[in-house]
């Protein structure tokens, strides 16, 4: 894994490492519960994917490129742990699968 991808992935891990700033079966959810991008401003809450767009979108040349690479990590974590895609889970698992997939995409990656 390249540094910008590590990079995208400690900062998604760090903004849904409050289970407070997580949810599952949406990108990002605003303070009422609504469905919102992930990038809109009312965003409280987001899914690891959601937050993998944030990050992008808070970089000045954050491109499709990089949301490719960050996803294959996970999705790569997803399998290996649960036999599963990340948004299955992830919304059967909850917070602490979301983490182990950012643990074990990031670990994979040394």
């Amino acid at each position: 894994m390249d540094q910008t991808t590590r990079d995208l992935l400690i900062a998604a891990h760090d903004m849904v490492a409050d289970e407070a700033r997580f949810c599952a079966e949406h990108f990002a959810v605003d303070k009422d519960g609504k469905i919102v991008f992930a990038n809109d401003p009312a965003a409280v809450r987001w899914c690891p994917l959601g937050a993998i767009i944030l990050a992008i979108t808070k970089r000045p040349q954050g491109d499709s490129q990089m949301m490719i690479a960050a996803t294959k990590c996970l999705s790569s974590a997803s399998m290996k742990l649960f036999g599963s895609n990340i948004a299955d889970a992830v919304n059967a698992g909850g917070h602490a699968a979301a983490m182990q997939l950012f643990d074990e995409a990031l670990k994979e990656g040394e």
